[in-house]
């Protein structure tokens, strides 16, 4: 495994940081969480606000109130309920109260990973149902966590001075954290292009990977080079892993196989969930598209008026760079695209992809990057590629933990490639709908396709060198990718 020497080192991690942030300035508030038991049954949580005198706490979105219990205050801080909230106000100009989180209730209520959910001695939970932040105040919240002997406690929060550190105005789109007794590896990756200018040493990136406490057929190694591995290709692809610092939370379904399901949540940092059936073989979960698109959204900001966008880099660009690390041919590649592209004509050709429905914007959005990465290779002389518009949109800063607009997004693209490739795109085929040719397209390519959906190639196509520069492995590659197996 020499590769693994150049791409990845794997350790076995309970609970630390690993990634140091530059200095933090003093918390708004702090919290204390204590795990009461190794199986995370509840949380007991003290906050301390110094140098505040009133404030309001939980109300956010997706915060769970009727799950806490004993929420009371602490060295002369009052407390009073309503609704779902707590108005603490403290003496001196300081507060502090503590509540308990019942996590064992709230996963057997919810029993799904956007809210809690239990799998054998472990929890998955986000962070707004059990983190009862401030309403209406800026500032930085601190976190430490108390762990009994055999509990861990995994997150993507950015971990500096002994304590994890978010932004308060973030908790509401709080990402995936992990409890419990967890299995856990951190994966170190080269660092992301927003480090550092091109061709200098950038720190190294982290991506933890924490398994809930259940049964899973691929053994601990087989997980964790998967993993590695489908880290490495985005890595690649984005010339650097586009966070600092993620996680990987792997969630065991019972009685299933294959990569059941997969999210990212950027809130408080890089959080991708992924259901794993239990009887997953290893061919299974190479075979399997959802965690390196996953993966890839890492490297996006969030746009919630763009779905669009941000599935269409994923859908378009996962078999690409599977591809070229050699997981996939070229043809099984077009097949797919030959299966796919048709179902985003109606967004592209008759709606506008600003106007479609959540199912359409997967492949109206893919079909979006097939026409940029062409134009782009096509107006460069093969010079740059889509690949070039991301890895600009992750030196602009734009990835899981932010939210950015749509127009913002479509500038970093173009300014990286110095062509508005996608503002002309969009303007025709986003806020307007204008009718693409697909047959034509793929004769213009040189892909063709018999009566059962076979790709074949015909070289001598207009464009037969820009197809084949989609899916080739890159030269300009810093390091060799990792084989498919061992």
């Amino acid at each position: 495994m020499r590769w693994l020497t150049q791409w990845l080192t794997a350790l076995l991690v309970g609970l630390g940081g690993t990634v140091a942030a530059l200095a933090q300035p003093t918390a708004l508030c702090d919290y204390q969480v204590t795990l009461l038991d190794a199986r995370a049954s509840a949380l007991d949580i003290v906050v301390d606000c110094p140098g505040q005198e009133a404030l309001t706490f939980g109300g956010q979105r997706g915060f769970r109130a009727a799950f806490v219990s004993d929420f009371e205050g602490l060295d002369e801080t009052r407390v009073r309920a309503i609704g779902g909230a707590w108005i603490v106000a403290g003496e001196a100009g300081s507060l502090r109260f503590r509540y308990r989180f019942e996590l064992d209730q709230a996963a057997a209520e919810a029993a799904m990973p956007d809210v809690a959910q239990r799998v054998g001695d472990s929890v998955v939970a986000t962070l707004p149902t059990w983190l009862a932040a401030p309403q209406r105040t800026a500032g930085r919240l601190s976190l430490g966590f108390g762990l009994p002997e055999g509990a861990a406690f995994a997150s993507a929060l950015v971990w500096s001075d002994g304590r994890y550190w978010l932004d308060n105005e973030t908790v509401w789109s709080g990402g995936y954290v992990a409890f419990g007794r967890l299995r856990t590896a951190e994966l170190t990756l080269p660092g992301p292009v927003s480090l550092g200018p091109a061709g200098q040493r950038r720190p190294p990136a982290a991506l933890r990977l924490a398994r809930l406490d259940g049964p899973l057929d691929l053994l601990q190694d087989e997980l964790e080079q998967w993993v590695s591995r489908s880290a490495a290709i985005v890595a690649d692809y984005y010339r650097g892993f586009p966070v600092e610092q993620g996680l990987l939370v792997v969630v065991p379904v019972p009685g299933r196989s294959g990569v059941v399901f997969g999210r990212v949540i950027g809130g408080g940092g890089g959080a991708v969930m992924l259901q794993v059936g239990q009887r997953t073989t290893v061919e299974q979960a190479y075979d399997a598209w959802v965690l390196v698109h996953e993966l890839l959204h890492l490297g996006q900001p969030f746009l919630g008026n763009a779905f669009w966008l941000m599935e269409g880099i994923a859908t378009y660009s996962e078999p690409v760079l599977r591809a070229r690390a050699g997981w996939l041919s070229p043809e099984e590649v077009w097949e797919e695209f030959g299966r796919g592209m048709p179902r985003g004509l109606d967004g592209v050709a008759r709606q506008g992809l600003a106007n479609v429905s959540a199912r359409g914007v997967y492949w109206g959005g893919a079909l979006m990057m097939l026409l940029a990465d062409i134009e782009i290779r096509r107006l460069t002389g093969g010079q740059r590629g889509l690949e070039h518009c991301l890895r600009g949109l992750i030196a602009a800063g734009g990835v899981a933990s932010v939210r950015w607009d749509t127009a913002r997004a479509i500038a970093a693209c173009d300014a990286a490639v110095g062509r508005d490739v996608l503002a002309r795109l969009a303007e025709r085929h986003v806020y307007d709908a204008t009718p693409v040719d697909l047959p034509d397209l793929w004769r213009q390519l040189g892909v063709r396709f018999d009566e059962r959906g076979r790709a074949s190639f015909d070289d001598s196509a207009p464009l037969a060198s820009i197809r084949a520069q989609i899916t080739a492995p890159d030269p300009a590659s810093p390091l060799p990718l990792p084989p498919l197996r061992n």
